[in-house]
């Protein structure tokens, strides 16, 4: 356990690193690097709670920022995908989002603005 600690602690100190696992998430095409990229990123949002939300949303806002595209949208995409892990680890990495936002409107927020009601229901 202190292993993985260090680990996100280093992550925590190195806020670039969850932008290098995002666009790697996005931006390939193999179901092993996509389904493990969703697993990286949604134990980053449960070790480090709030502080590794804030990490992921930034991530996903520079990136749909550069590329002019919503936020989360090919997240959301992936729950479209064939593989069964990449669906899974896509509503796992959702569901720790929300359980870890600390300001419930901004829940309220996620799930109007960016479609995650349709996770929900």
């Amino acid at each position: 356990m202190l292993m993985y600690r260090n680990s996100f602690d280093y992550i925590e100190e190195n806020k670039d690193i969850v932008s290098t696992i995002y666009n790697i998430l996005i931006n390939h095409d193999r179901i092993n690097t996509v389904t493990h990229s969703l697993s990286i990123l949604f134990l980053i949002c449960n070790f480090l709670g709030q502080e590794g939300v804030k990490s992921v949303w930034q991530a996903a806002e520079s990136y749909a920022k550069y590329h002019e595209k919503k936020i989360f949208l090919e997240v959301v995409n992936f729950l479209n995908d064939n593989s069964i892990d990449i669906k899974v680890n896509t509503l796992t990495l959702i569901c720790m989002m929300l359980q870890n936002i600390s300001d419930k409107n901004m829940v309220i927020i996620c799930y109007k603005r960016y479609h995650l009601l349709l996770f929900i229901t």
